[in-house]
Formats: structure tokens, C-alpha cells, sequence
């Protein structure tokens, strides 16, 4: 008898095989038993509940279906927040539709999972075309008639499914109306406060929801001393304390920042034993780093994977005209959506909060299909 029994274990090793022209299916024998720890949150969800009651009395008032309906399917369909208008009676068979975000080979071991808790058998199970796409069920409950469910992906995709980071850098010159207008836009984002300004403090001592800020931290360039980083900069020859007392200054000087960010510093970013200083301060202060050099020498990504430390990298990136932007955007969510995030650091300009604001509500609906959330850079890969 074959099932998907084991495709939620083994997908990225099958994703690999076929990938190399190795095996042409999806499927595995059953084997085993896996125990999944039901949800706190389902049975005190009495309106979702009420709402598959009185939109879809035929799933418990029906003797075909009604032996599959509180035992598994409502849990089930609870737990992944699937509401009645997903469910589809065929002839034949049962179809639900669930967001995509989540591969359906996850979606296929969970209900194999509830099928066992439920003491449910599974008879069958297959993989239809196109492949990563449906799955289909022949199931027997103790009491009542085998039923076929399928399940398939359907349109739209889970809410954060992918993530999009907006960073606002180069607000040196910006005063404090175009601050203020940029934390009054309707979606999250991230200001990167530079570091030559004391009255940050006092202007901005909190930040409104889903707004955040990084303080800008001048680390020493591969061009010094011709390119001068600024005052109280940080040098690769400086102890362990000097480059404490330094970071020090600058959340004394920003004390709403949740990490630093630096754009010149490309000498100091590919220095090892210095960059181990910094993100082992701010792992301990619970800070991320953002490196925005776009230096290939850089070590940020090694150095954070060795102390424990959040840090990104991304390229910043000159704004141009609005067509240009809602271009880049387009591309920007594309990325984000094919590996779950992106970063879009843009240098600020006079006139780009409202071209931000216009081409966001422009595609708001399109990211809400897609389910591409824009989070700050503190938000990125939180679940």
C-alpha cells in the first residue's frame, strides 16, 4: 500500500533527486507512526467552528462525511486557519484548497499524522499533476464509508510567506518633517539615523508600530585617511573596550535603535577578530547588524553564523524615477517570494516617501495574494 507517509520528512532530499532526472515521483510506503501535539488554540476557536457548522451543514449532517468531520477535518482545517468558502464537494470526492507558503507534501504528512490520532486508515494515497501541487486521499474511518479527499494548493498564499524588509538610509540631511513623514507611512520599515546627529534622541525617543530604528555605525573604509568614516568611528586596532565604549555612544545616542547598521566601513567589516568584537556585543544585547557595504570581502555572514549573532547584508541603492521603483519593487517581491525574504535598502530623497506610499497601496492587494508581508528588519525572519 503506498501513501505520502514519509514525503514531509524526505521532500528536500526528493526535490533533489528529481531536480537531477533521478526518480519521476513523489511517493514512499507507509512506515511507522508519527504523533502530532494537537493545537491549544482549537477548540476555543467556537466562531471559526460555528462558521463551517452553518455554511457547510452537509459535512456533519451527511453519513458520508459526517464520520471524518470532527475528528479530523474540522481540527485540521481549524488549525490551519482554512475557512468553509475552501471546501468543495465533487462527485466522488472532497476537495480543499490550502494557501500556499507551505509546501503540500507538509500539508499531506500532517494529515497523515491527524489520520493515525484520529484512528483513521489510510488506504491510498497519490500525488496528482502537476506535481507539487495535489495530493489525493482514500480514507476509512472505524465507523462510516471510505471517503476520498483531495488536497491541493490553491490561489493565495499564506500571510508572511515571504517577507520584505524596507531600510531608509541617508537621512543625514533630512530634517525633521521628512522623518516624521516617513514614520507616518502606512506600512513597516527601517531608518538608518546617522550617527553624526545628537538631537535623534530627543526627536525620536520612540517609534511608532512597525517602525524601527538602526543607529548608523562608522567603521573604518579600505580608503581611510582619505575617506574620513566621521567622528568616534570604530578601527580595526582598537581594543575590546574602546569598541564597547564607541557602540556605547551610540545608543546612549539613539536609545529606540534595535541594532546598528554600516555603510562605509568595508576594511573594518573584513577584518575578522573586529567584526568578532561587534556582533558579539550586540548578540549579548539581543541587536542585529546590518552591513550595507556591499564589500565581497566582508565577514559578516561567517562571523554571525559563529557567535550566535542576527546580521544581514544588501546592497543599498540609489532611487530613481517612480517607474524605475515600482520596476525594482516588482523585482524585489519576486526574490523575496522565491526564497521567503528580501532586503530593499533605498537612499532617501526628497519626494520618496510619497512615491513609497503611492506604489504600496498601488500593489497592496497583489502583495496580500501573494502573501508577501512588508515587516521592519527586526521582523524578517521572526514566525
Amino acid at each position: 500500500m503506498i501513501t505520502l507517509r514519509r514525503l514531509g520528512l524526505f521532500a528536500v532530499i526528493v526535490s533533489a533527486l528529481i531536480g537531477a532526472g533521478i526518480i519521476a515521483g513523489r511517493l514512499f510506503p507507509r512506515n511507522g507512526h508519527f504523533t502530532l501535539q494537537a493545537s491549544p488554540g482549537l477548540k476555543a476557536d467556537s466562531a471559526a467552528a460555528a462558521a463551517w457548522r452553518r455554511q457547510q451543514p452537509w459535512l456533519f449532517r451527511d453519513s458520508s462525511f459526517s464520520a471524518y468531520a470532527d475528528t479530523l477535518l474540522l481540527p485540521w482545517f481549524l488549525r490551519n486557519g482554512i475557512g468553509p468558502r475552501s471546501l468543495t464537494k465533487h462527485s466522488g470526492y472532497l476537495e480543499v484548497f490550502f494557501p500556499r507558503g507551505r509546501p503540500i507534501h507538509e500539508y499531506a504528512f500532517e494529515l497523515e499524522s491527524r489520520c493515525g490520532d484520529a484512528k483513521i486508515r489510510v488506504l491510498e494515497g497519490r500525488e496528482l499533476e502537476p506535481p507539487g501541487e495535489r495530493v489525493e486521499y482514500r480514507l476509512q474511518a472505524p465507523l462510516g464509508r471510505p471517503l476520498t479527499l483531495r488536497v491541493s494548493l490553491g490561489k493565495s498564499a499564506l500571510p508572511g510567506a515571504a517577507r520584505l524588509a524596507l531600510v531608509i538610509i541617508g537621512l543625514d540631511k533630512a530634517g525633521e518633517p521628512a522623518l516624521l513623514r516617513l514614520l507616518s507611512l502606512p506600512f513597516p520599515l527601517t531608518l538608518v539615523l546617522p550617527a553624526n546627529s545628537d538631537r535623534v534622541s530627543g526627536r525620536f525617543p520612540d517609534f511608532p508600530p512597525g517602525k524601527e530604528a538602526l543607529a548608523e555605525l562608522p567603521m573604518e573604509p579600505v580608503a581611510y585617511p582619505y575617506v574620513k568614516p566621521g567622528p568616534d568611528a570604530l578601527f580595526i586596532h582598537h581594543s575590546r573596550a574602546e569598541l564597547q565604549r564607541l557602540m556605547d555612544v551610540r545608543l546612549r545616542r539613539c536609545p529606540a535603535a534595535k541594532g546598528f547598521a554600516t555603510t562605509y566601513g568595508d576594511r573594518a567589516i573584513g577584518n575578522r577578530p573586529m567584526m568578532q568584537k561587534v556582533l558579539e556585543y550586540a548578540r549579548a544585547r539581543s541587536l542585529l547588524f546590518l552591513d550595507l557595504t556591499a564589500s565581497p570581502r566582508s565577514l559578516v555572514a561567517s562571523v554571525a553564523q559563529q557567535v550566535g549573532a542576527s546580521a544581514f547584508s544588501a546592497r543599498a541603492q540609489d532611487p530613481g524615477p517612480e517607474a524605475e521603483l515600482e520596476s525594482e519593487l516588482s523585482r524585489r517581491s519576486g526574490v523575496a517570494q522565491k526564497t521567503g525574504e528580501g532586503i530593499w535598502a533605498l537612499r532617501y530623497t526628497p519626494g520618496l516617501s510619497g512615491a513609497l506610499e503611492r506604489l504600496w497601496r498601488k500593489h497592496e492587494g497583489r502583495f496580500g495574494e501573494t502573501g508577501l508581508e512588508w515587516v521592519p528588519l527586526s521582523g524578517l525572519r521572526k514566525r
